[in-house]
């Protein structure tokens, strides 16, 4: 179902360079916010990574430091090995703060590292991320690339904010039946004292494991994907909601186009399902993060018009934000550029008045490059 906002306040977009982004005001309730308040995003710094960044992570250190892993991939005569993902420390004007350096390369016997996801544990840098050995040893130049591997793993790293490596170790160890677990677009949340990693499979179910920081997997939770419930068992994010994790989802692209959110309680069972959107002429794919502001949440995700082609190349996605109240009304459903590469995967983090969105940009050479956008949040 799509949710209508409602009452008194309203979102809307500002862009310093008075760039009008097409989005109306609509009053939703504000019982949290100050009254007759509407929440502002004034778009501030852009900026670009190098060409060839792609599929950004962006996370906050304790010191302040933005904490961006990204897929660059480095020479393939390394004799360390390839190079696949590499970390960037920036300050919060988005100025690099010293070099970059690696956390995922190519090695035996996992193979070729492929997604990955991030968080900021205890002043760390906890890396999960999928690797694959290929049949024939080759990579597949298109298509899903488990469809060539002979297995995968879902490894976990460990390294400090100035880069040393502290710990490396799997997960899962080169699963080889993939109807029971399929690593890519996997997605992760820290909780009190371990990681909740959650990852799909090649039938209609997906895991969400309690796992340590050495890597052990405490618990596995085995969940079916349905129409009614969580519908997508891939590209998803969870959030902490209350005493509840919030899992969003989507059921495209065979759906009806919407965002699913559902609750899950502290005993893993699953509670109420929303759809946000669907049926308005939009694809709404991959919501890769997710957190509360207040009494509301904030979901970035990837969208492109609904019937005009499956390819890439013919019907790009672009980023979006979605803001929802907390009676599950959507506030609104901004998208934030375009020209969008791949499955773009934006992700987000907020500091104080500064929300900060990156993601993956097609650059004028055709390759990817990532691109972070800066907004100042204030209430008027």
């Amino acid at each position: 179902m799509a949710n209508k906002p409602k009452k008194n306040l309203a979102v809307t977009i500002i862009c310093l360079l008075g760039i009008d982004l097409g989005i109306a005001s609509t009053p939703v309730d504000s019982s949290v916010q100050p009254p007759e308040g509407r929440l502002v995003l004034t778009r501030g710094t852009t900026v670009k990574m190098p060409v060839g960044t792609h599929r950004p992570e962006i996370r906050l250190a304790q010191d302040g430091t933005l904490i961006l892993a990204v897929v660059e991939p480095g020479s393939r005569q390394d004799p360390k090995g390839q190079v696949k993902h590499r970390v960037y420390r920036l300050d919060q004007t988005l100025a690099q703060r010293g070099e970059s350096f690696p956390i995922t390369r190519v090695a035996t016997p996992y193979g070729e590292p492929a997604d990955h996801r991030i968080a900021v544990v205890n002043n760390e840098i906890v890396v999960v991320y999928q690797t694959l050995n290929y049949r024939d040893g080759g990579r597949p130049k298109s298509g899903p690339s488990e469809a060539f591997a002979l297995d995968q793993s879902l490894m976990l790293a460990r390294f400090s904010l100035s880069g040393e490596e502290l710990f490396r170790a799997p997960i899962v160890d080169r699963a080889d039946d993939f109807e029971q677990d399929n690593f890519p677009d996997h997605c992760l949340l820290w909780s009190g004292d371990h990681l909740l990693v959650s990852s799909g499979t090649r039938s209609r179910s997906f895991h969400i494991r309690e796992v340590g920081l050495d890597g052990t997997v405490l618990k596995d939770h085995l969940y079916p994907t349905s129409r009614e419930g969580i519908s997508g068992n891939i590209g998803n994010s969870m959030y902490v909601r209350g005493s509840d994790i919030g899992f969003f989802s989507s059921n495209s692209p065979a759906g009806n186009g919407a965002l699913t959110l559902t609750a899950i309680s502290p005993d893993f069972s699953l509670g109420r399902s929303v759809e946000f959107g669907g049926d308005d002429g939009l694809e709404r794919h991959f919501p890769t993060d997710s957190r509360m502001l207040g009494s509301y949440t904030l979901v970035t995700y990837i969208a492109r018009p609904s019937g005009q082609g499956k390819g890439l190349e013919e019907n790009p996605y672009n980023p979006r934000l979605m803001v929802i109240d907390d009676d599950y009304a959507v506030v609104h459903d901004i998208e934030l550029g375009e020209g969008g590469f791949a499955h773009v995967h934006p992700t987000m983090v907020l500091v104080g008045d500064q929300l900060f969105v990156a993601w993956s940009k097609k650059s004028d050479r055709r390759a990817p490059q990532v691109q972070i956008e800066r907004f100042t949040l204030s209430w008027e």
